[in-house]
């Protein structure tokens, strides 16, 4: 345990130096080992442990190389590990589906780590890395079923931050402004994946969509019904989504018609939205 002063000057530095360790997972062969991991993780462990040090972001430059390192983590421009869709294919050798899992419960960490960097940040942080913070977890939201298990792990961390009693929890304007940009996030993300799902469901015909589709959905439609927002009249934040609820609403699924009425039942929505 460092003194806290050792820790405000000292970790963001550290940080942003494990960034070029942990951005290649081209390492295979330790992971074979019960007792060693590749160095490109066990430099990741050691990146989240410093980021979610409550004064990372509150120098604008090195909170720039902390979400850079982040997002050069999460979406490289060669993905080193498989995507679900290769996994999900009976051809794909036990090695390739090991490594993939292993690799996406480090992703999985990281969508937490953003997570906890947003719930630490004050009105001292630097407003461009909680920006882009805040943006990674969209873009991982909407992968869909490319990297389905954290593209719901940044959709769950979406909807806490949006969610009104997140805010409430340490009121100051940064958390104010997180948990506004987060929503309006959500629920953009939300309505893309249910507009790809309906336009499929319906091209489909009698043929059912992949399970990792339904259950996406269905975790948008749980998420939105269980969503409190901070206006007096929540319908306004979800006047956009109306449209795409309905047509959920004329789905084939009867669980996806369920959990539409669901939201629906939650948050009435205002004539003025049929305009």
């Amino acid at each position: 345990r460092l003194p806290l002063s050792v820790q405000n000057s000292k970790l963001p530095k550290i940080s942003a130096k494990l960034t070029p360790l942990m951005i290649n997972r081209n390492q295979l062969i330790l992971i074979q080992h019960d007792d060693a991991v590749p160095l490109w993780a066990a430099s990741a462990r050691a990146f989240m442990s410093c980021v979610t040090h409550p004064w990372c972001l509150t120098d604008e430059i090195l909170g720039n190389q902390i979400a850079s390192g982040i997002s050069r983590f999460l979406f490289p421009d060669e993905p080193s590990a498989p995507c679900w869709v290769e996994i999900d294919n009976p051809r794909c050798s036990l090695e390739k589906r090991e490594w993939f899992f292993f690799c996406e419960r480090y992703d999985i960490d990281m969508a937490q780590c953003m997570k906890q960097i947003l719930s630490n940040a004050t009105d001292a942080s630097a407003h461009d890395p909680v920006k882009e913070t805040i943006a990674m977890l969209a873009t991982g939201a909407g992968l869909g079923s490319s990297r389905c298990r954290f593209a719901h792990e940044c959709q769950m961390c979406l909807f806490e931050i949006a969610d009104e009693t997140w805010r409430q929890q340490r009121p100051s304007q940064m958390r104010q402004w997180i948990n506004d940009r987060a929503r309006s996030e959500i629920l953009s993300v939300s309505d893309g994946i249910l507009e790809t799902y309906v336009v499929d469901e319906r091209r489909s015909g009698q043929c059912p969509l992949p399970y990792t589709r339904r259950a996406e959905a269905i975790t948008i439609l749980r998420g939105l019904s269980t969503l409190q927002l901070s206006s007096p009249s929540p319908k306004h934040h979800l006047q956009q989504l109306f449209r795409r609820l309905c047509d959920c609403a004329n789905s084939g699924d009867a669980i996806l018609r369920h959990h539409t009425q669901q939201v629906l039942h939650t948050h009435p929505f205002s004539p003025s939205a049929l305009t």
